[in-house]
């Protein structure tokens, strides 16, 4: 130190830094105007410094120990919980009665306890409570602060308790249990926040929170503590059906379907949902957590499952039966031993893929009939009595008409006539006559009902039926009680049809 009057040193000189002597080295030399003495332990950035020399003490001047630094905090990854000693490794701590203040973020870590102390380069204290990868930690001492160092708390350890199932309505408690997890944080469900809640909802250990909207299985859990992430999956309910309605119908239904219960996923559910009736979709008109309706599609069958399937999950089964097949009439009522004719059969319920029989003789299905409702089909040959026609629609029967085998057919005969041309076809008895056709003739069934329809050629126009048929119309029918031939007039649009009357003389 610079100053004046020090003397020439000897006993009398003495320089105190603090309360604390700084000791002169014997064989250092000193000077009226300099002293050089061996600084003692202390801490601050303003310390009294003063020389005296004999009785007669100088003025004070101040000196500035250094601040402290960190270089290392040693003992990474202790509970969030705190308590654990953690070592501090630096210079300039001090060693004095004031102890320096050690936070980890904004809370000290605490000297008191086994294991803690202070040396001039390594603080051990005790880790407060806290959180997070990167807490910044600072040491002051006597108004001076360090460099800023880091600690890592350690990571959360979390489990969900097996068989933890969640309402997709949300709301449900989702408790999460492990250690570091640390007095606050985020926890969220496949992206979504699950909002605090429960008694003593977040602690050290345990962490309860209302779970939000969602479906299906293994959603992803992340729960967050100061930016440290532990991952975890957590299960929605399945669906449950508690009741539906109706629970039966007709085949070619298309009515609406309601079914009430639970976890049915939300109005606005973009994961797959859908209502299968015998493992056919059941479109969706409406839905919600408690409540689905559809429109019932068309099938077939008694028992057929109803289920409700959720983001891969099903749900309990109740099932649905479709009405029997049932007949109201046969076209015709009669037909002969040899079969081979077509036999239209009018009824409800026949779904969409009829059977029939006659009596155990199998009825060759044919094209254009009316789903569900009406069925055609050629008839097998069968000895002379009455066959019971029955049709047969996923597993369920119908009842019973009676077919008279021992009428005889009658022949019907297509011809044309006129100066034209063109196609006249009849739909029971399966024939079309052509341009180039002047007649054609079938068997029909005794009192069949036989259609005809007539399409003239390019340059020739329908003029009108004759026989048993009659009038200008494209299309006749008749009931064909005994042998008959309609005859289709085509008229030339240029020379005309050939029919007119002659004139006289």
């Amino acid at each position: 130190m610079q100053g004046a009057n020090f003397g020439l040193g000897g006993p009398g000189l003495q320089v105190t830094v603090g309360s604390s002597p700084c000791v002169i080295p014997d064989g250092q030399s000193t000077s009226h105007t300099l002293l050089r003495c061996t600084l003692p332990p202390g801490q601050g950035a303003s310390v009294p410094v003063q020389v005296r020399v004999g009785t007669r003490p100088s003025n004070f001047s101040l000196y500035r120990y250094g601040a402290p630094r960190i270089d290392e905090v040693r003992d990474q990854g202790g509970p969030t919980s705190g308590g654990g000693i953690v070592t501090v490794v630096g210079a300039n701590f001090g060693a004095g009665a004031m102890a320096p203040i050690v936070t980890f973020g904004t809370s000290a870590c605490t000297f008191a306890g086994v294991g803690a102390s202070v040396s001039h380069t390594a603080l051990r204290c005790r880790l407060p409570a806290g959180q997070g990868a990167a807490l910044p930690v600072t040491v002051e001492l006597d108004g001076q602060a360090s460099n800023v160092r880091t600690y890592r708390y350690g990571a959360s350890v979390a489990t969900i308790a097996a068989g933890t199932r969640l309402p997709t309505a949300g709301g449900g408690t989702l408790l999460i249990e492990g250690s570091n997890l640390g007095l606050s944080g985020t926890v969220t469900v496949a992206g979504v926040a699950c909002a605090p809640g429960g008694d003593g909802a977040h602690s050290h250990t345990r962490i309860q929170c209302n779970a939000p909207p969602g479906s299906g299985l293994a959603q992803p859990v992340v729960v967050d503590i100061g930016g440290q992430q532990a991952n975890l999956q957590v299960d929605y309910r399945a669906p449950a059906i508690t009741l539906a309605a109706p629970l039966g119908g007709p085949t070619a239904w298309g009515g609406t379907l309601t079914i009430d219960g639970s976890d049915f996923g939300a109005a606005t559910l973009a994961r797959p949902r859908r209502v299968e009736v015998g493992g056919v979709e059941c479109p969706l008109v409406a839905a919600d957590h408690a409540r689905i309706t559809c429109t019932l599609p068309a099938g077939e069958g008694a028992g057929r499952v109803l289920r409700v399937v959720v983001d891969g999950q099903q749900s309990n089964a109740l099932t649905f039966d479709y009405e029997p097949p049932r007949l109201v009439d046969l076209s015709p009522g009669a037909m002969p031993v040899q079969g081979g004719l077509d036999l239209e059969i009018v009824g409800d319920n026949f779904g969409l893929s009829p059977t029939v029989t006659i009596d155990a003789l199998p009825c060759t299905p044919l094209a254009g009939g009316v789903p569900h409702e009406r069925v055609r089909c050629r008839a097998p040959a069968r000895t002379s009595g009455t066959g019971l026609v029955r049709v047969r629609v996923g597993g369920q029967d119908s009842n019973g008409l009676p077919l008279d085998y021992d009428a005889a057919p009658v022949v019907v005969a297509i011809a044309k006539a006129g100066a034209g041309a063109g196609v006249v076809s009849a739909n029971r008895l399966g024939l079309s006559c052509a341009v180039d056709c002047a007649s054609r003739e079938g068997l029909v069934p005794a009192g069949a009902r036989v259609e005809f329809s007539a399409t003239a050629a390019p340059g020739s126009r329908f003029l009108r039926w004759e026989g048993p048929c009659t009038g200008a119309g494209p299309q006749c029918a008749f009931d064909a009680t005994a042998d008959a031939t309609v005859i289709a007039v085509f008229e030339d649009v240029l020379f005309g049809s050939g029919f007119e009357a002659a004139e006289g003389p």
